[in-house]
């Protein structure tokens, strides 16, 4: 028996309704589908709200991102380890790029980071916009980006650019302006096969999906983790709680700031009104003209990447490292060459 190359939106969308979800048997083809734009607007926009409603499974994440890949074909070969560092969004904290502006402090501390991001779909200031407010190039090809990773230990990756099935949903995406499946995949798509990874996000419950997640997609070392208050950021307002992932192997993981030597912080320290208010706020972080909660949240978060990129460093020397790469004015130079190479 032939079987449909399409499997009927509709019947999906009852499963899904009657909280059922997608039939095991059905799941790799219907992602298929969903991903090479075979269904309606309404349908896919129907079928992101009810799977965020009901909370994505594992086996979903794992089929739509395979779904994704081979849509894609995008693959890209770069030779030195790197890592990506990024949120799941939806936390509603309209904060400072921390993800972005630790990258940059990560890069001048020796990690090379290949940075993986979007314009803001739920908040007021993405990865690309605060990038595209210093003039970094969108549109760079990917070798500039991978240049600038071997040149400066950094390189970003414009999702829409990189990604297809991205840019064909992105305005779908705005029009919902909740997390979607696309949020949770985002952070796991680099077109390069990166084999660490920082990822944070706004729910416990998406811990134990991505714990499960990252192993089965080529991570070696990563950690996942969900802020204090809510965020999907490592802050200086109180502990982080994760799961660090190391190899096969996995355990609980905690952060108090406190007892690194940071006071606690003011969330109101961490919020930006537009994206010119977040370049003129990393400007004076970077310049190392800014202390409080955003700089320390900046230092906090760096420190995790370099901790994770590299296992013999321990969270103090991480620390230690991070902030000598701000202090020193190391990460003001690689944001500035990040946009220069961007735009040869």
């Amino acid at each position: 028996m032939i079987q449909p190359s399409v499997i009927s939106a509709e019947n999906q969308l009852l499963s899904l309704l009657t909280g059922e979800g997608i039939a095991p048997a059905k799941r790799n083809l219907f992602f298929k589908n969903l991903v090479e734009a075979k269904y309606s607007d309404s349908d896919a926009r129907a079928i992101f709200t009810l799977l965020g409603r009901n909370g994505e499974k594992n086996e979903d994440l794992l089929a739509a991102w395979n779904a994704i890949r081979e849509a894609e074909k995008t693959a890209i070969q770069f030779k030195q380890p790197c890592l990506d560092t990024c949120g799941t969004g939806g936390d509603a904290s309209h904060s400072i790029n921390l993800s972005t502006l630790s990258s940059v402090v990560m890069a001048a501390a020796g990690v090379c980071v290949l940075k993986h991001g979007n314009r803001a779909i739920t908040s007021r200031c993405g990865s690309s916009d605060l990038l595209a407010a210093f003039g970094y190039n969108l549109n760079a090809g990917i070798s500039q980006v991978l240049a600038s990773a071997r040149q400066i230990k950094m390189g970003y990756f414009h999702a829409p650019a990189v990604h297809p099935v991205y840019a064909r949903f992105q305005g779908l995406r705005r029009s919902l302006r909740v997390r979607t499946l696309f949020n949770l995949l985002g952070p796991v798509l680099n077109p390069v096969a990166v084999s660490y990874q920082l990822l944070g996000t706004a729910e416990l419950r998406l811990l134990k999906l991505y714990e499960t997640l990252l192993p089965k997609i080529g991570r070696k070392r990563a950690l996942v983790f969900m802020g204090a208050e809510g965020m999907d950021e490592i802050t200086s307002l109180g502990s982080t709680q994760g799961v660090l992932l190391n190899g096969t192997k996995t355990q609980k993981w905690v952060l108090n700031p406190l007892k690194f030597g940071f006071k606690k912080g003011k969330k109101s320290e961490l919020q930006i009104h537009s994206v010119e208010h977040a370049k003129k706020r990393s400007v004076a972080i970077l310049k190392n003209k800014q202390l409080g909660t955003a700089r320390d949240s900046v230092v906090l978060s760096a420190a995790a990447g370099i901790f994770v990129f590299d296992e013999r460093v321990s969270f103090s020397e991480a620390v230690c490292q991070a902030k000598q790469a701000v202090d020193s004015g190391k990460a003001w130079v690689v944001l500035n060459e990040l946009v220069r190479i961007s735009n040869l």
